[in-house]
C-alpha cells in the first residue's frame, strides 16, 4: 500500500513541495509562516483524525505534533493560527491522511537541520518530533492494515486530499517576500 500510494500521489506530492518553497528556512519571517502554515492543517487534522483512526486500528500508538507546534509558535510570539476548513474523512481516507501527515515529519528532519544551522536560536520541536516519536514502520504497518479493511481508493483520496490541504496554506500563508535591509516594506515584485 505504502508503494502505491507514493507512486499515485508523487504529483501531489512534488507540487507541495513546490508551494513550500517560496518559504526560506534561513529567515525567521519565513520559518514562522511556514510553521503558522503547517499549523492552519495540522491541528484542525488531528483533532479530526485522530480518534477514528485510533478507534479502527488496534494497538496504534498516535503521537501528535500539536503540542510542539503550539510551543513553537509561541516561542515566537505567534498565535494558533485560524484552521483551514478540512473536509470530513472517512476511516478509510483518514489512512491516506496520516501517510501525509507522517512523511512530513519524515521530511521535517532533513528540514530541521537546515534551520538549525542557518537559524540557531529557532525552536525546533515541531521539526524535531520526526525522531524518536513515531516509528514509520508503524505507520507503514497501519496502512497496510487499513488496506485490508478499506478502499484503497480511498485512501488514496485521502492522501491527495491531505496534500491538496498543505498547498492550500502554504498559499495562504506564502511568506510576501519582503527585502531585509533598507527599503524594507515594499515586495520585490513591486
Amino acid at each position: 500500500m505504502r508503494h502505491h500510494l507514493r507512486e499515485a500521489t508523487r504529483p501531489a506530492h512534488e507540487a507541495t513541495e513546490a508551494a513550500f518553497a517560496a518559504f526560506d528556512p534561513g529567515r525567521r519571517d519565513h520559518y514562522t509562516r511556514f510553521l503558522l502554515a503547517h499549523a492552519s492543517v495540522v491541528l484542525p487534522l488531528e483533532a479530526a483524525l485522530g480518534p477514528a483512526f485510533d478507534a479502527h486500528v488496534d494497538g496504534w500508538r498516535r503521537s501528535s505534533p500539536v503540542a510542539d507546534l503550539r510551543a513553537d509558535l509561541g516561542d515566537l510570539g505567534e498565535p494558533t493560527p485560524p484552521a483551514l476548513p478540512i473536509p470530513s474523512f472517512d476511516v478509510a481516507a483518514a489512512a491516506g491522511a496520516l501517510y501525509v501527515v507522517e512523511g512530513s515529519r519524515l521530511g521535517a528532519a532533513v528540514l530541521r537541520r537546515e534551520v538549525a544551522v542557518k537559524q540557531p536560536e529557532a525552536p525546533l520541536r515541531y521539526l524535531s518530533a520526526a525522531s524518536g516519536r513515531i516509528a514509520w514502520p508503524d505507520v507503514v504497518d497501519a496502512l497496510e492494515i487499513a488496506a485490508g479493511r478499506w478502499d484503497e481508493g480511498v485512501i488514496l483520496d485521502g492522501a491527495l486530499r491531505t496534500f491538496a490541504l498543505f498547498r492550500a496554506a502554504a498559499e495562504v500563508w506564502r511568506p510576501l517576500n519582503l527585502p531585509q535591509g533598507p527599503g524594507a516594506g515594499r515586495r520585490e515584485d513591486e
